[in-house]
């Protein structure tokens, strides 16, 4: 499917973001915003999406709920342990402030493993039923493969989590460590999440972990665009989990939308080489044995 010009939230065209990384990352940044678009065009689809934003929702609702408990509670079991002189000092504030970045931290990534997890069922539906309404080409669904479904979950968690605590030591380092942190951390977290939500058509396509190591290197600002998308949404209460389940939508119209380009260069030379085998092994074909495959 190669989509047009859509209102305010689509305004590049397909064409031109096909070999031009920067355009390449605004498609994928606004395959949410199309998700969103494609979900009010097949009001079929809400009866898969209302249960994934309705348990989005609710542990949205619990992680708020213990964020705030949590750093209520550490704040007044703080201020009993610091010395008194540093009470109502900026020194206290300090130590407040970090705690609670931390504490912001390990409830997002909590929420975010909760809802990966119980939510990852739901959402391979939703893809699958999407995928139907581009009638895209799909393999089989293999019911009985939830615990490889899971471990991705799990691999992908645990590569975020890990990589971001790697990426806090360089805050460790004055000035010149702390930008870098972020700007390294904002390409991880965005290749992750991307990685995450592209994986949805992967499987839909059957691909294994050589064709998705492939697609992604041939569509890196696409995948980029769609995990900084995926990013922001996380902090935006309530809307975001609307926007996240059209994020799944999003992934799989952006890999319809790139489907008639798929083929990598690697995947063009060894098709182009097995061409010109055949063109040559026909052309050397003698008369002889042609006659004796017509008469076979």
């Amino acid at each position: 499917m190669i989509p047009g010009f859509l209102p305010i939230f689509y305004p590049i065209p397909l064409f031109f973001s096909r070999g031009n990384y920067l355009l390449g990352f605004g498609h994928g940044f606004a395959s949410p915003f199309r998700g969103f678009f494609h979900l009010l065009r097949h009001p079929a689809l809400w009866r898969v999406t209302i249960p994934q934003i309705a348990l989005h929702l609710l542990l949205m609702l619990f992680a708020i709920v213990f964020l705030v408990l949590g750093i209520s509670f550490l704040a007044i079991a703080i201020h009993q342990v610091i010395p008194e002189e540093w009470h109502w000092h900026w020194k206290e504030a300090i130590v407040l402030i970090t705690a609670g970045m931390m504490a912001i931290a390990v409830t997002g990534s909590s929420w975010l493993a909760v809802s990966w997890l119980v939510c990852g069922s739901f959402q391979t539906s939703l893809a699958r039923h999407v995928g139907k309404t581009v009638r895209l080409s799909m393999v089989p669904l293999d019911e009985n493969d939830w615990y490889g479904e899971l471990f991705q979950n799990l691999r992908g968690l645990a590569w975020m989590i890990g990589g971001n605590l790697t990426i806090l030591l360089l805050h460790f380092i004055p000035v010149i460590g702390s930008i870098a942190a972020i700007l390294l951390g904002l390409w991880f977290n965005w290749n992750i999440l991307g990685t995450e939500y592209c994986d949805f058509p992967w499987n839909l396509k059957g691909f294994d972990d050589e064709q998705k190591k492939e697609w992604a290197k041939s569509y890196r600002g696409q995948l980029l665009g769609l995990g900084a998308s995926v990013f922001f949404l996380n902090f935006i209460p309530f809307v975001g989990s609307l926007m996240l389940t059209c994020a799944v939508i999003g992934s799989v119209l952006l890999y319809d939308d790139l489907e008639g380009i798929k083929e990598t260069p690697k995947k063009r030379k060894k098709q182009k080489k097995k061409a010109s085998k055949k063109s040559d092994s026909e052309e050397n074909a003698t008369p002889e044995t042609s006659e004796m495959e017509s008469s076979s």
